[in-house]
């Protein structure tokens, strides 16, 4: 069994602990993947060149700390325990963190809508980004990016696009969002079950990232039966103590 094949085989025991870096592995050039005893340390591009980190233990979290240096600045999915550790090292540049939900499959959902949905087009990225409250973490090539390679879908009304949902890098839903002037009609509910059945057809887990104060998306996931999984943070560092 080659390295990869074993890494993979030892992150699956832990499927939904480690799913963000298990999508983002297979969607995504990788650039580094190590296991150091029994964590793992994955180096990857999408729109940054992102780390990813699967561990328990935090000496062997401090080993992989200390191998890091100036280049190595874009941290994603770490869980909360670990934060403590970065942050005595190194000044934080931005720190994003939310709440994992993930759909199981014994939970059946189909979507049941009239409505219209196409996917979004990479020229609608810019609009995507004017209407993002998270501009700060994210780009508009990341979103034409996104657009491009990932699952999407949007809802429009004459000529207009008043509701979009995309896949991030790591398969995760996101980016929902619906112009205020057409909430109230169902169309967040409408993309997301569209995205629950696509992703699943692919043999994909639904899961979601939702920032704790956006109390109507984590609503609206809790009430299609997602199960809260663990507190993940992404964070860019800034420079060292």
């Amino acid at each position: 069994m080659n390295q990869k094949l074993e890494i993979l085989v030892y992150l699956k025991k832990d499927l939904i602990k480690n799913i963000s870096l298990l999508y983002f592995m297979q969607n995504n050039p990788v650039r580094y993947l190590k296991k150091i005893k029994n964590s793992v340390i994955l180096k990857g591009t999408s729109d940054q060149d992102w780390i990813f980190i699967s561990s328990n233990q935090p000496d062997e979290l401090e080993i992989i700390l200390d191998s890091f240096d100036q280049t190595d600045k874009y941290f994603a999915s770490l869980e909360s325990w670990m934060l403590p550790y970065f942050q005595s090292r190194w000044e934080m540049e931005w720190i994003l963190t939310a709440n994992r939900y993930y759909l199981p499959d014994e939970i059946a959902i189909e979507p049941q809508s009239d409505i219209q949905i196409r996917k979004l087009r990479a020229a609608e990225a810019s609009y995507i980004y004017h209407h993002s409250e998270y501009q700060t973490y994210t780009s508009v090539d990341y979103l034409k990016m996104r657009i491009e390679k990932g699952l999407s879908a949007g809802i429009e009304e004459n000529g207009e696009l008043l509701a979009w949902v995309l896949t991030h890098d790591d398969l995760a839903i996101g980016t929902l969002h619906v112009l205020e002037s057409a909430r109230r009609k169902g169309f967040a509910t409408v993309l997301t079950l569209y995205m629950v059945s696509e992703l699943r057809k692919q043999g994909i887990i639904p899961f979601v990232q939702i920032v704790p104060e956006n109390t109507a998306s984590i609503r609206l996931a809790e009430r299609f039966g997602f199960r809260f999984d663990r507190e993940v943070s992404w964070l860019a560092l800034k420079s060292k103590k």
